[in-house]
């Protein structure tokens, strides 16, 4: 067994080892600084990727925003424009019916004179025909029937019928196997219909526009002296 050596005193503790090296000052300075420099430089990369990234998502959000509310308000056009054709096609027709209420009322003989235009032309051998008007107009109506009658080359019977209950305007021709007929308030209701179907189609489900009023567009003139 190998004895312990002894301790002989002879170590110095206040000699400094030679492998030993400090730091001076001026050294320690200059990597604290470029440790603060460099914790400096990254903060401020890390900063500006957050606002970046943050100025990134808000940028998509507005735009985000923006495109919807460019398609409500497309959309809103849209329904405005609708809304404002279904209305101008209600006043249009509501204007239009009362005007040829008006015209036939002061001038009806020329629309039943086309009506026996057409009727001559194709019924030279029919043997008599039953013309039905408004009494008011039966005088007015049998010289012009005879002249068309003249003109068309038909040798048949003439019959010129006034009926109170016609209204002027409306006229009924009649032949042995067949008749054609004007009814102006049949042509009106015909042409409402057309008019309410094409308006269901124009107009939006939901109102354009809050504060346009329902009733603006559709207002017509009430007295019909204000469209003589």
């Amino acid at each position: 067994m190998t004895k312990p050596a002894k301790f002989t005193f002879d170590l110095d503790l206040a000699r400094t080892s030679a492998k030993t090296k400090l730091m001076e000052e001026k050294d320690l300075d200059l990597l604290i600084a470029q440790a603060r420099e460099q914790g400096f430089n990254e903060g401020l990369e890390e900063g500006q990727k957050s606002v970046l990234s943050e100025t990134s998502r808000q940028i998509a959000a507005a735009t985000e925003q923006l495109a919807n509310r460019s398609a409500d308000f497309l959309k809103t056009l849209d329904n405005a424009q609708k809304h404002h054709l279904a209305q101008s096609t209600k006043l249009a027709a509501t204007i239009g019916h009362k005007l040829a209420a008006h015209l036939v009322e002061h001038n009806p003989t020329p629309e039943i004179t086309a009506l026996l235009e057409d009727c001559l032309a194709s019924l030279g051998s029919t043997a008599h025909l039953v013309i039905r008007c408004n009494d008011q107009l039966s005088d007015q109506i049998k010289p012009i029937t005879e002249q068309l009658a003249h003109q068309a080359g038909f040798d048949g019977r003439l019959i010129i019928m006034g009926e109170p209950e016609f209204a002027l305007g409306d006229c009924r021709i009649e032949w042995s196997d067949g008749g054609l007929a004007r009814n102006f308030e049949n042509l009106a209701q015909e042409i409402d219909q057309k008019v309410t179907q094409f308006v269901s189609q124009k107009t939006p489900k939901v109102a354009p526009l809050d504060d346009l009023p329902a009733d603006d567009a559709t207002q017509t003139p009430n007295h019909p002296e204000e469209i003589q």
